[in-house]
């Protein structure tokens, strides 16, 4: 394990000295060792300042130099891999979200950062098969480190910021906003995608990540969002609502045949697929914002604001008006767009 964390990380590792292995202090090669060894001393700033500003274009091209600025914005971010895999292998709540927000209580988080590192991941490869399996562990743990900082920045602002991995007294997921417990449509782009980059790289990081309660919530996560909002087929009105009389048509009910689901009173994007997979903020939809919003809440697997809220407790009936509307029944985040 040393060896690997040694080798992602991209540390020095005992290199010498930039000024005993170059008589050219300026060249390339030497300010990269200067730039890793100031990593080796958590100058973050520093190194990403030479790898950014001071090498040349050609030299910033490198692939194993992508990597290390890669590694240097995600140590600013907040990424200690020693402390993260020794959580994660200790974690004892069955609550992704949860445990996800104590992950880093008490520790200076820099989302920015995060954002950073993620933009130099996808410049070296924009999918897992053209990543190397290093850089895709890398990118499994830049991906949960994104979501945790980005709901830390926002839940857990006790003591001047570090917090104390519980969430804040009104917090709520369901809230669309900028503000201190509340998560904007841009936040939740980012735990989304962020969440989307370990369910891609998950088993890059072997047991240490996927064993035990961990994974086995990680696993749950998936699993919710691919079925948190039941498949509906309205080719009739029996296969929508089971409790409609046979042979009784939807023109029958005064709507066109089929009817739009906008016409049964339900939002356009009902029946999209949902790529749970996803890793790009921009192409993150309304639907998936929405789901993640409940599942953040949900008292399974959220971040234990409402006991109530079970995302899974869905129900869709059509009611007796006419033309006839669908009635939906959720007691996660209800002024949202259901489902």
């Amino acid at each position: 394990m040393i060896i690997l964390l040694c080798l992602l990380l991209t540390t020095s590792c005992g290199q010498p000295n930039v000024l005993t292995e170059y008589s050219n202090t300026d060249s390339d090669e030497a300010l990269y060792l200067d730039a890793k060894n100031k990593m080796d001393d958590f100058d973050w700033d520093g190194a990403i300042d030479i790898m950014t500003n001071q090498l040349s274009a050609g030299y910033q091209a490198r692939n194993d130099v992508k990597t290390s600025l890669m590694h240097a914005y995600g140590g600013k971010c907040g990424i200690s891999f020693f402390d993260l895999i020794h959580s994660l292998s200790n974690v004892s709540s069955t609550k992704m979200f949860e445990f996800v927000l104590q992950l880093y209580a008490n520790k200076v988080v820099d989302v920015t950062a995060c954002d950073h590192a993620i933009t130099v991941l996808k410049s070296i490869g924009a999918t897992a098969a053209e990543r190397t399996n290093q850089q895709n562990a890398f990118a499994a743990i830049l991906g949960l480190t994104r979501m945790a900082t980005t709901i830390h920045a926002k839940f857990d602002t006790e003591s001047s910021g570090l917090g104390n991995g519980i969430v804040d007294a009104g917090a709520d997921s369901c809230v669309i906003g900028n503000g201190v417990g509340q998560l904007s449509d841009a936040d939740m782009n980012r735990i989304i995608a962020g969440l989307g980059l370990v369910f891609e790289n998950l088993s890059a990081l072997g047991d240490q990540l996927t064993g035990g309660t961990a994974g086995s919530s990680f696993d749950a996560a998936k699993t919710l969002c691919e079925t948190a909002v039941p498949t509906l087929d309205k080719t009739t009105p029996q296969s929508l609502d089971p409790g409609v009389p046979a042979g009784i048509s939807w023109t029958d009910l005064g709507h066109t045949n089929p009817p739009t689901w906008p016409d049964l009173g339900l939002p356009a994007d009902i029946a999209d697929p949902i790529n749970c997979l996803n890793t790009d903020e921009s192409a993150v939809t309304d639907k998936m914002r929405r789901i993640f919003r409940r599942m953040i809440k949900d008292a399974n697997l959220g971040v234990g604001m409402a006991a109530s809220c079970d995302i899974t407790n869905m129900t869709f009936d059509l009611n007796a008006q006419s033309p006839p509307k669908v009635d939906v029944t959720i007691n996660c985040c209800p002024g949202l767009a259901k489902p």
